[in-house]
């Protein structure tokens, strides 16, 4: 990821290559990893959240970049944009696996990354908001102090 410019271009390879991984050989490793994931096993519980963890953790890496940046909502936890972005690609693995199609990774990674950019960037409208509240702050420091000097 190194050569990818920029958190959106990291994000995109990201979606991307989970797609791809759990789907280049055919539904059964998705079908498996899938599976497992669900299960509430206390002998393999633990293994199976810290492999999650490490998996997930270049995308947690990519978000937090992006919150530091600004190009990523600040008022959301990174855990649950985790959840956000890998939900919807879970539900896409889902029905390859039940109805042992292909996906065309392409087409899904850049729609589906299209759609999850607009809910992990902050809105204009918000941006807007705080540029206004930034603005009414200043003309009431001005106005504050035209009055104690005058």
């Amino acid at each position: 990821m190194p050569l990818i410019d920029g958190t959106r271009g990291r994000f995109v390879y990201l979606v991307r290559t989970h797609l791809y991984r759990l789907t280049v050989d055919g539904t059964g490793l998705c079908a498996l990893i899938l599976s497992e994931g669900r299960e509430k096993d206390d002998k393999f519980g633990d293994v199976i959240v810290k492999l999650q963890r490490r998996y997930t953790a270049p995308m947690m890496r990519v978000l937090a970049e992006g919150v530091a940046n600004g190009v990523i909502r600040n008022d959301v936890p990174l855990g649950l944009l985790r959840s956000a972005i890998y939900g919807p690609m879970e539900h896409v693995l889902w029905d390859a696996v039940r109805k042992q199609q292909a996906v065309d990774i392409d087409l899904v990674a850049i729609t589906l990354s299209d759609l999850l950019w607009q809910g992990l960037t902050p809105s204009d409208v918000r941006q807007t908001a705080l540029r206004q509240l930034r603005n009414d702050i200043v003309s009431a420091v001005k106005r504050y102090e035209a009055m104690d000097s005058g």
